[in-house]
């Protein structure tokens, strides 16, 4: 069995991100995907996923809605 030290995976690319501001919160709503550019064989040691991720996702940051004043 060989142990590997490095390798490379699968590459995160993120094409689309939008955001914006409020008094009490900022928003941003993003658009990524995984492309498989690491090894993959079934049932061998792995460094990707062998397959495209799409991933979808909205976050908000901001104040505490219980914080006073």
């Amino acid at each position: 069995m060989q142990i590997r030290v490095f390798a490379f995976t699968d590459i995160y690319l993120q094409p689309i991100q939008l955001g914006w501001h409020t008094k009490s919160a900022d928003f941003t709503v993003d658009y990524g995907m995984f492309i498989p550019t690491g090894k993959y064989t079934l049932g061998g040691e792995n460094s990707g996923l062998g397959m495209f991720i799409n991933e979808f996702s909205a976050r908000r940051f901001g104040k505490n809605y219980l914080q006073a004043g």
